[in-house]
């Protein structure tokens, strides 16, 4: 009795063998992607982005991003952007609520944008608004939404912007209401 359960048991043996060598030993197979499902994700992220001469060009920091292979964009949730000068000196601060970062370099802001200007010496200030976008090659910003800039003793509004982050200007358009401040010495 003791034989023939060792040969019932060496015959499954023998069995399972030959199944994982001939299908069981396959690669699995990887799910085809869902199309508008992102290639990868991930929370709290830090990107880091250098120029061709390899100094610092920006950082921005996310709670969440998501990166889409079909059209290279790459989605960012509460996105805390810091941009650099050619000297390697942080110059702006960016943040919104929601924020997509195309293949061609250009970030659509969206929900409470606000960019504050860290350089003490800057005539402009602030912007806020809720829609913006800003080529990040150029540093050109844009928005075609209510803007209010503030300044050096002065408060703007504007429903349109242009302007240049590198430059540190901002010309308002449409319906401009600017109020200035003097204060006494």
């Amino acid at each position: 009795m003791n034989i023939r359960w060792s040969l019932f048991l060496g015959a499954i043996a023998l069995v399972l063998l030959g199944w994982l060598a001939t299908n069981g030993g396959n690669e699995p197979t990887v799910p085809a992607p869902v199309q508008g499902d992102p290639s990868f994700w991930g929370n709290n992220m830090l990107t880091v982005v250098y120029d061709p001469t390899g100094k610092l060009h920006y950082k921005l920091v996310s709670t969440k991003v998501k990166y889409y292979a079909e059209n290279g964009n790459t989605d960012f949730s509460q996105p805390l952007m810091t941009l650099y000068s050619a000297e390697g000196i942080p110059i702006w601060m960016v943040q919104a609520k929601d924020a997509v970062l195309t293949k061609d370099k250009m970030l659509y802001l969206k929900g409470d944008v606000e960019v504050n200007s860290l350089t003490p010496d800057s005539q402009l200030e602030k912007l806020e608004t809720t829609q913006a976008t800003i080529n990040l090659t150029t540093q050109d910003i844009t928005s075609d939404t209510k803007v209010t800039v503030y300044g050096a003793n002065f408060t703007s509004v504007g429903l349109k912007m242009r302007g240049n982050l590198r430059n540190r200007t901002a010309e308002l358009q449409e319906q401009v209401k600017s109020y200035y401040e003097i204060k006494k010495p």
